[in-house]
């Protein structure tokens, strides 16, 4: 996988920017752990990159038309963007739930969890994600997720797929919600937003 940050030509749209900006956070404030200062959220965005990249699967949930949450375990990759910030590649069939989902509301979360038995909980690391998904229709784009998918390390048998027929999504986290059970405060929030109205300026 590669290491080099992506200075990330491929923006988001005006209107999934628009979502991203919206300040979701203060209706949950009560109710989600503490914001990071500045210097604990620098060393936290690297954790979070470190347990995406030396994943295998995620947790990946979208929001149906009827109202009802539907979630899926799926294959992908992460990039870093600017100021620490993953940018998530997920491919899947283009005539998937998911999809059709994204189109119609690009706001998804995903959850990561590492855990290590009761005996070992301490080790204990996770994540859970607020993101904005776009379905790629950018060819270069593409062509970028797709190496990286297949750079992946442990990624071989995708080489087996036919990924060039599939569509492939791009889920950029505005809020994570970080837990180490090694570190105290045990679980902080995350606001990745600075970097998106920077890379939007």
């Amino acid at each position: 996988m590669s290491e080099q940050i992506l200075e990330h030509p491929f923006a988001m749209t005006g209107p999934a920017r628009d979502i991203a900006l919206s300040d979701m956070y203060s209706a949950y404030r009560d109710d989600m752990p503490r914001l990071a200062d500045e210097a604990l959220a620098i060393e936290i965005k690297r954790d979070i990159l470190d347990l995406l990249r030396t994943s295998e699967l995620i947790d990946f949930a979208t929001h149906c038309p009827s109202g009802w949450p539907a979630t899926h375990c799926m294959h992908f990759c992460t990039v870093e963007g600017p100021e620490s910030r993953p940018i998530i590649y997920l491919s899947t069939k283009k005539t998937t739930r998911k999809v059709a989902n994204i189109r119609a509301d690009p706001r998804v979360s995903l959850a990561l969890y590492r855990g290590f038995g009761f005996e070992e909980r301490r080790k204990t690391r996770a994540t859970q994600l607020q993101a904005v998904c776009t379905v790629i229709d950018d060819g270069e784009e593409f062509e970028f997720a797709l190496d990286e998918m297949r750079r992946k390390e442990g990624y071989g048998f995708t080489a087996l797929l036919d990924l060039e027929g599939q569509a492939m999504l791009r889920a950029e986290p505005v809020f994570a919600l970080w837990q180490d059970n090694m570190r105290r405060p045990q679980r902080v929030t995350v606001d990745y937003r600075g970097a998106i109205a920077a890379q939007a300026a």
